[in-house]
């Protein structure tokens, strides 16, 4: 898909120290296609990022971005 899509090498912008979530939004916006003709993404697409729910929880909170916080109840609110 980097090559078919003529993107940057995500190595050379990690070593370059430009790698970002910008940038990774970005290429994946790029090599995403929709194919089956209905204007929705779906199974019958081209995704340009796929992950479980779990790694992407874990790559934002190493960001140091909450997905949550604990409201003045003492109760967990999507942050």
């Amino acid at each position: 898909m980097i090559l078919e899509n003529r993107l940057e090498d995500p190595y050379q912008l990690v070593k370059d120290n430009k790698w970002t979530w910008d940038k990774m939004h970005e290429m994946a916006k790029t090599a995403a296609r929709e194919l089956s003709g209905n204007d929705i993404m779906d199974k019958s697409d081209i995704w340009g990022l796929c992950t479980h729910w779990e790694n992407w929880a874990a790559m934002w909170e190493s960001a140091g971005m909450k997905l949550f916080e604990v409201d003045s109840f003492g109760e967990p609110q999507p942050a």
